[in-house]
């Protein structure tokens, strides 16, 4: 939530306020504090009870096993241009040489030699040099043939393989013999395969195809045309249009119009998953059913320059890049088993003192190398991972789980009491060794008078809201009664004051924190701008926490005094359309949603609750695109009888990777996407449509899905709470089982 200069914003605030004066609400006095409430013209949302479409969603989702794709790297200085299956091990081709993929070594018998491709034929490793073939195994040659031009291609067939030379001339290998041939074709052979009783020849810009008697061609296809492949069923034609499928009679077009996501196509082939097509933007799965896979990525390959790919005797996809091998394993595995592996992640590589947030890699791309540090947000983000566990432990009872969330309480309550004035709470907290260090890098760091703590000031609303968040749903769900009086006790002084000091976070020096302000006056000038409905949403569901955990009667004053007579009310209900009047903050999106989220569970006056959950039908409606399983769990906790798409949750939740490693995605080569006329916040393309999330980089609810490329290097990991609050949340409210 950043704002820009106070003063050009009061200039814009006036403008906005001059055209706002059209859509006044009018206020009637209808007698007590508690029963005066604004009317205004606004959405009727007496009207969403569920019923109104005649459709009542009530839906379940029954965890069953999916297919996860992890993966393994290998990366080398240099390209790896075949592979073949041997003998229960991968053989690759690297700088000339055969390597084992088990072993990592040279296969000594063919040292010092140019291989360009291999294959296996007739269980033996036949091996291609400029102007050489070679036959042998892993530890001896038995074959070896000179020729006196370059080989053109080779195709292996059942009991003979084909040496293919310019001028269309070929010699045919068969029962330990070689025979001279030509092609009498008047086009010229650049590759050759068999499907049934039809052999296929690709020409420059044509495939055509005879029967055994290799004469009389007949043109199947024509144009620009990269490669053909018989080995499964239906010939494959590669092209720089996507590629073919032609069935002996049929010929099928896949490209854009199928949703393929890039059409520069290398070579096609056939496998039990679906179809893969190489590229050099990297790997496309077509699994015929119009769905696609695509593995372009760090997530899954060295390089997205794609040379060859096997399938191994595991079931594993092999493939081979120019910068090394990935190894593709298609995994399979449920909700709750991916659930175990994403909380362990967090417990071993996010866990500092009890505060959850991103991790750093010493090592790119290696998780065992992960370590924690201080992040401005600890309070936020261990605010949501609190709320996770404690939804958790509501569903399985599991007193370990319970543990878990009491720490990371006992660490927000920690930033609470940590500053030695009562109500100012820190943004983070080191070991009080650190502490130069911390104030070298910046920021407002101070040590506590007894030496024991360093904290950071400059506390902003971003922690306010964790706060809220997680030690509501703690306090409802977890707590006993020793730790709700702790609770009310210490929450009860940070939400005093901030009461008391008008409605602001004030620092130790007496000055409102940079992003804490929630005073009236910047509601209705500069929050007008992007925050105001968020702003509002966040003090009236601290106000409303505070007077659930007290009783105390001033925070429920102060709650009617903004939500009524400052006109909060209107803001919450028009939550998204402020949060987009000069542009799209995603983080601030994901912060109304949480601050919703408290004010709608802890309200008790319903004629409030209305506009809360009219505020909700405004940010949620332009959310559903997103496909954000923590926002569809957050609507449907209150609107459990309308549609919260509940099938794009479990979608989400499958694809999410199972590691928050940041690996750089790009996207913006692809055709399957419409480029959005308007650039995100930060000045990056983005795409009206949100790619598959296991085609992005990993993603925090709280960043831009739409953006297309994202950079990283692999020395950050991502908190794994995006995934696992709204897993729980599903479960807790029992749609996911």
């Amino acid at each position: 939530m950043k704002t820009a200069s106070y003063s050009l914003l009061l200039l814009l605030a006036f403008l906005v306020l001059a055209c706002e004066e059209k859509r006044s609400v009018e206020l009637l006095d209808l007698g007590t504090i508690e029963d005066t409430i604004y009317v205004d013209g606004g959405t009727d949302v007496s009207a969403y009870n569920g019923t109104d479409s005649g459709v009542v969603y009530n839906q379940k989702y029954k965890d069953i096993p999916f297919v996860q794709y992890e993966s393994e790297l290998v990366d080398m200085p240099s390209p790896v241009i075949s592979l073949v299956n041997y003998h229960g091990d991968v053989l690759y081709v690297r700088d000339g040489e055969i390597y084992s993929l088990n072993s990592a070594k040279k296969l000594s018998v063919y040292e010092g030699m140019a291989i360009q491709r291999i294959y296996n034929f007739a269980d033996k490793i036949l091996l291609v040099e400029k102007r050489r073939i070679l036959l042998g195994d892993t530890e001896r040659i038995y074959t070896t043939k000179e020729f006196s031009e370059d080989i053109k291609y080779v195709f292996v067939d059942t009991d003979r393989f084909f040496i293919g030379f310019g001028g269309n001339n070929y010699e045919v290998y068969s029962d330990d013999s070689f025979e001279i041939g030509s092609f009498g074709f008047g086009f010229e052979v650049s590759r050759m395969c068999r499907s049934g009783s039809n052999y296929y020849f690709l020409s420059e810009g044509a495939v055509y195809k005879t029967d055994e008697s290799l004469e009389n061609p007949s043109k199947i296809v024509e144009g620009e045309l990269t490669d053909i492949e018989c080995s499964q069923g239906p010939v494959l034609i590669a092209s720089n249009n996507g590629f073919y499928i032609y069935d002996g009679s049929k010929l099928d077009s896949v490209s854009k119009e199928k949703g393929m996501p890039y059409l520069r196509t290398t070579s096609v082939k056939s496998s039990d998953y679906g179809i893969f097509a190489l590229s050099d933007k990297g790997l496309m799965l077509y699994k015929g059913d119009g769905g696609w896979e695509y593995f372009h990525s760090r997530y899954y390959i060295p390089d997205w320059d794609i040379k060859d790919i096997i399938i191994d005797g595991d079931k594993n996809i092999v493939v081979a890049t120019a910068k090394g091998i990935g190894i593709i394993r298609p995994v399979s595995m449920t909700l709750s088993e991916k659930e175990k592996i994403l909380y362990e992640g967090m417990k071993k590589r996010h866990n500092r003192m009890g505060f959850y947030s991103p991790a750093r890699l010493r090592v790119a791309g290696d998780l065992l190398s992960a370590y924690t540090f201080t992040d401005d947000n600890d309070g936020q983000w261990s605010g949501m991972y609190l709320a996770a566990m404690c939804f958790k432990y509501a569903v399985t009872k599991d007193k370990s789980i319970l543990e878990d969330a009491r720490e990371t309480m006992n660490s927000l309550l920690l930033l609470e009491t940590v500053t030695e004035k009562k109500g100012f709470f820190a943004r983070s907290v080191v070991e009080p060794e650190l502490c130069e260090d911390m104030k070298r890098s910046g920021g407002e760091w101070h040590l506590t008078s007894d030496g024991r703590w360093c904290f950071k000031g400059n506390t902003s609303t971003d922690e306010y809201v964790g706060h809220i968040f997680g030690l509501s749903v703690y306090y409802d769900y977890c707590a006993d009664e020793n730790e709700k009086k702790r609770i009310a006790e210490v929450f009860g002084e940070l939400q005093r004051y901030i009461v008391l000091n008008g409605y602001k976070i004030v620092d130790l020096d007496g000055e409102v924190t940079t992003d804490g302000h929630m005073e009236p006056e910047w509601i209705h000038s500069v929050g007008v701008f992007g925050d105001a409905g968020l702003n509002s949403a966040m003090i009236l569901g601290g106000l409303r926490f505070a007077y659930h955990i007290t009783g105390d009667k001033f925070f429920e004053e102060h709650f009617y005094k903004l939500a009524r007579d400052e006109r909060y009310f209107d803001y919450v209900r028009r939550i998204e359309d402020i949060n987009t009047a000069v542009h799209i903050n995603h983080d601030s999106e994901e912060m109304s949603f949480l601050a919703l989220f408290s004010l709608l569970r802890l309200e008790t006056d319903e004629k409030f609750r209305k506009f809360w959950i009219e505020g909700l039908e405004n940010i949620y409606q332009t959310q559903i695109r997103e496909r954000d399983p923590e926002f569809n769990m957050i609507y449907a906790f209150f609107r459990p009888d309308m549609d919260y798409h509940l099938n794009d949750s479990i979608r989400t939740l499958k694809e999410f990777y199972t590691h928050g490693i940041e690996w750089s995605v790009y996207n913006s080569h692809r055709v399957d996407y419409t480029l959005d006329p308007n650039k995100d916040r930060f000045g990056r393309p983005q795409s009206l449509e949100v790619f598959p999330y296991n085609q992005k980089r990993v993603i925090r609810w709280a960043e831009n899905p739409f953006v297309l490329d994202e950079e990283g290097d692999g020395h950050s990991e991502q908190i794994l709470t995006p995934w696992l609050l709204p897993y729980w949340m599903g479960r807790f409210l029992g749609v996911i089982e």
